[in-house]
This record gives C-alpha cells, sequence and structure tokens, in this order.
C-alpha cells in the first residue's frame, strides 16, 4: 500500500471514529459487526502502520499516538453473526433496555448541545 492510498484509508477511518463509533457502541456495545467497519481490520491496520511510520520520522508524535489509540478500538469489531446475537439477545433484555433507552436519548442532547 502507498503512503497515499494509507493516508486516505486512516483520514476515513478517523472520521468514522469521530461521527459513526459512538453511535454504534450505544447499540451494540463492545461488540460491533466487524462489516460496519469502512475497510477491513486488516487493511485498517496496514494503513495505521504506513502512517504511524511516516508520521514517526516526521517527529508528530501526537498523531502517531492518536492513530495507535484508535487502532484499540477495532478490538470492538467482531464476527458479524456473534455481534448480532450478542446484540439480539440484549435488545430483547428488558432491563438492558431500560439502562440504555435513557442513556442513548442523553447522547443525543449531549450531541446537539455540542453542535
Amino acid at each position: 500500500m502507498k503512503l497515499e492510498e494509507a493516508d486516505k484509508i486512516v483520514t476515513i477511518w478517523g472520521r468514522y471514529i469521530e461521527y459513526v463509533g459512538d453511535r454504534l457502541s450505544m447499540v451494540f456495545g463492545s461488540k460491533i459487526p466487524e462489516s460496519l467497519l469502512p475497510y477491513s481490520k486488516e487493511i485498517l491496520l496496514s494503513a495505521m502502520r504506513i502512517m504511524v511510520q511516516y508520521y514517526a520520522k516526521q517527529g508528530n508524535e501526537k498523531i502517531v499516538r492518536a492513530i495507535k489509540e484508535t487502532a484499540s478500538s477495532l478490538n470492538d469489531y467482531i464476527d458479524d453473526e456473534e455481534a448480532l446475537l450478542i446484540a439480539a439477545n440484549n435488545l430483547n433484555n428488558s432491563e438492558w433496555r431500560r439502562y440504555m433507552i435513557p442513556a442513548i436519548k442523553q447522547y443525543q442532547k449531549d450531541w446537539i448541545s455540542t453542535q
């Protein structure tokens, strides 16, 4: 993978984390279907490695740290079927819904207040 492609992938990943990641976590928790990623885990990790090397050579430790921190969130993405079965089980659990419905509504209010 070339630097330009890696940069594009990591940029898309950053936007995905910023705008989509939290919303998926509200529904799926830490077991999100892998197919909801913008690219496969392998492609994302490969692009992140390239960009970490690039920014490390530039001496930009802030971006290196940011990329490494977001890489750990890939652990939340698992096999689609397994994630959907877990989500279905959670959605069917009245105790889980009692907790999550107010949390989702609060997330909406918090998001609006930051815009």
